[in-house]
């Protein structure tokens, strides 16, 4: 948020410049059925097999072992009865949000392979913190949604952005900022809040970039933006995305993890990359 400018303010910029794009239906459907007590496997089932390809990123994930899943998940019944309601409507959002890339070019592709990236981060860094998996994962993936926003509705001016952050090696919200009047954070942010997500995915959305900076209100949500923070410095660290690896990008981690344990984290994670993103790149 530029300094002095309200929260009010800045929002009413976004909503001239940019068209937010819903909620893609399978996930809203889902949502709303799972906050009701009256859900039943059966009512989800149907929704979710209303969208083949929903479906089939849903068994992918659901097949994958970061996701307990052992090879053997071939139905939705077996997926929803593995993971549990709550996790099933993160896997389903996860699964659904490729529907908000309009366009699917070098930077949309390299965009998804990173917030892929750092899903599979958070996710790796949540189990072993302690943390809410799904949650962590789902706040991965959505984490940079601003930045797919912005390009699709203005890909012509969004392009020498994106030009400027690598000729002159400077973080993408900073120069959005100074460009747009806002910045792919505070896009997400709005976004997340029309799409009715919880507190913490909003809060890790909107300030992944600078979790120092979550406001008071929000406190109880920071450990997720730190871990989101943290997961998006590995994959800049590692170059996943195809940017140019970052040497010093895990400066400045404020998750508990010493030194030498989170290098080891980052091997393990890029073995474990390597290995399953094949299965979640297939659009």
């Amino acid at each position: 948020m530029e300094t002095g400018m309200t929260e009010d303010a800045l929002e009413s910029i976004i909503l001239n410049t940019l068209d937010l794009p819903a909620i893609p239906m399978v996930a809203a459907r889902v949502m709303q059925l799972v906050g009701s007590p009256a859900c039943s496997i059966d009512d989800v089932r149907k929704v979710i097999s209303g969208d083949p390809a929903v479906v089939s990123r849903l068994l992918r994930i659901a097949n994958s072992p970061m996701y307990g899943g052992r090879g053997n998940i071939d139905s939705v019944e077996a997926a929803i009865m593995m993971m549990g309601f709550d996790t099933m409507k993160s896997m389903v959002l996860a699964a659904s949000v490729r529907q908000v890339y309009r366009h699917f070019g070098l930077f949309e592709k390299m965009s998804w392979e990173h917030s892929l990236g750092v899903s599979m981060a958070a996710g790796m860094l949540a189990h072993k913190l302690g943390l809410r998996r799904d949650e962590a994962s789902t706040a991965g993936l959505l984490h940079d949604i601003g930045k797919i926003v912005i390009n699709d509705k203005m890909p012509e001016r969004y392009a020498r952005i994106v030009e400027s952050v690598y000729a002159d090696n400077v973080k993408s919200f900073e120069v959005e900022t100074e460009e747009l009047g806002f910045n792919h954070c505070d896009v997400g942010k709005l976004l997340a809040r029309k799409w009715k997500l919880s507190p913490s995915l909003i809060a890790a959305i909107g300030y992944h970039h600078l979790p120092d900076e979550v406001p008071e209100a929000a406190g109880g949500h920071r450990p997720l933006c730190e871990l989101v923070n943290a997961a998006d410095r590995i994959c800049i660290y590692l170059g996943v995305g195809g940017a140019q690896p970052v040497v010093d990008a895990l400066d400045g981690i404020t998750i508990d993890i010493a030194e030498d344990e989170m290098f080891r984290f980052v091997d393990d994670f890029r073995e474990t990359f390597v290995t399953e993103k094949l299965r979640f790149m297939e659009v």
